[in-house]
């Protein structure tokens, strides 16, 4: 009888746990009943977490044919790949309630309907649990511009599209194309390139490596960032143009003694496919320039870039980074990837957290690997405190908090002239959220400074 007793306590203890995790941790997913071919829309993420701040994550498969991309995150790494949306929270923010929002564009062949699950996976009490979340069907309204006759079921995309749109790849719907150098003044080379980028659209970057003798200054990098260094001229996009195929350009500089006949230039694309960066090689091919591709974007707007500490603008200070997230494709003695390989040791301080409003920091360096954060920056020369953030798939340092865009500016220089960092940059956070540099000014009123 006490047996029996003493088990049935244990039985009503361990649903009485259960039942209190449960009602302490819930996820909802808000989702529209209709959504239209050809168009996005929004779905809200909302985790009601209680005190819960350990590892999370959150994942969910999207049906071919959807493609999601992100809004607002909380702080967490988004990534899209394969058809599968993950949240990655090193730490959850400390606010009970957290919600994030991203994007799910849809094909506008597109008809059917759908339905959506998901599943949040989170620590506690050293164990691994998980909580589902589903939606209701979700009715597709096809896109009105769209014949019967190409409109294809949602449950019938994988089959059906795929195959079509596998037809041909790689082949020559991803290349660079170089045309032949010419003399555009008493002491000028110009250069463009043709980039087909195919599917690409992030994280990308041009390198030609010009022969002694030669310098190379900016022409119109088309929303990139360009630098000279070392023989290489570079240009670099955190977002490729939306074209598929768009032309940039660069201009040469030849020593008094150098002509166009002593000009010899190779190069590269790199881009980032999946988890892995890749490269191709730029052909020497002449080619016919697209009317009004070279020097204007896609609101026929004047593209302008600068480069390095001498020439930055607004614009440069919101790419810059790019360089961060293509830092695997950078040169190898490159500050901004991290190479040291020892590990963390778990100390959670270093860990960013998210601050309410608008504030900057200024980004020291990026990279995959655990390091032991505290030790290698103290041998870099750096004071601060560094915090360390998971942000789209990579490791990257902060240091500061500014309220003012002047004042990281200013720390920034500091960060120059006294530690061996030199392509610190500022970047800018809305509550816990990454935004541009130009974003954060506009929203805050505030100017931009040199």
């Amino acid at each position: 009888m006490i047996k029996h007793l003493v088990l049935l306590v244990n039985f009503a203890a361990i649903l009485l746990f259960s039942w209190f995790t449960d009602q302490d941790i819930n996820v909802s997913m808000q989702v529209p009943e209709k959504v239209y071919g050809g168009h996005a829309f929004q779905i809200t993420l909302t985790i009601d977490k209680g005190d819960l701040e350990s590892f999370s994550r959150y994942s969910q498969e999207l049906p071919y044919g959807l493609t999601a991309s992100r809004v607002s995150t909380a702080n967490a790494d988004f990534t899209f790949d394969d058809q599968r949306l993950r949240l990655i929270w090193l730490k959850l923010p400390a606010d009970p309630k957290v919600q994030v929002t991203y994007d799910v564009n849809v094909d506008k062949r597109l008809k059917g309907s759908f339905s959506l699950s998901g599943e949040f996976s989170f620590i506690e009490q050293n164990e691994r649990r998980s909580i589902e979340v589903n939606s209701g069907e979700i009715q597709i309204v096809p896109d009105p511009t769209v014949p019967d006759s190409l409109l294809v079921d949602i449950n019938d995309y994988e089959n059906v599209v795929l195959p079509e749109l596998r037809k041909g790849l790689p082949g020559e719907q991803l290349a660079v194309l170089r045309r032949e150098p010419v003399k555009t003044g008493p002491h000028e080379i110009t250069v463009e390139l043709l980039v087909k980028k195919d599917n690409l659209d992030k994280f990308a970057k041009i390198e030609e490596y010009l022969p002694p003798g030669f310098r190379a200054i900016e022409g119109n990098p088309k929303g990139g960032i360009f630098s000279f260094s070392q023989g290489i001229a570079k240009i670099l996009w955190m977002n490729l143009p939306p074209e598929q195929e768009f032309v940039v350009s660069y201009k040469i500089i030849p020593d008094p003694n150098k002509t166009l006949a002593d000009l010899n230039i190779s190069g590269s694309f790199s881009y980032i496919s999946g988890n892995q960066s890749k490269t191709v090689a730029v052909k020497e091919k002449n080619f016919n320039l697209a009317e009004g591709s070279a020097g204007k974007d896609t609101s026929g707007n004047q593209v302008t870039s600068g480069a390095g500490k001498n020439s930055e603008s607004a614009t440069v200070e919101e790419k810059t980074e790019t360089q961060e997230q293509a830092a695997d494709i950078s040169r190898p003695d490159s500050t901004r990837s991290i190479v040291e390989t020892e590990p963390v040791t778990g100390n959670v301080s270093n860990i960013l957290q998210p601050e309410p409003g608008i504030y900057y920091r200024v980004q020291l360096a990026a990279g995959h690997k655990n390091i032991n954060i505290d030790r290698y920056f103290r041998k870099k020369k750096v004071t601060d405190p560094v915090k360390m953030e998971f942000h789209e798939g990579w490791r990257k340092y902060t240091t500061g908090s500014f309220n003012m865009y002047r004042d990281a500016r200013d720390y920034r220089v500091k960060i120059w002239n006294t530690t061996p960092i030199d392509d610190a940059f500022v970047a800018a956070y809305n509550n816990g959220d990454r935004i541009t540099v130009q974003e954060a000014l506009m929203v805050t009123n505030q100017k931009w400074y040199r």
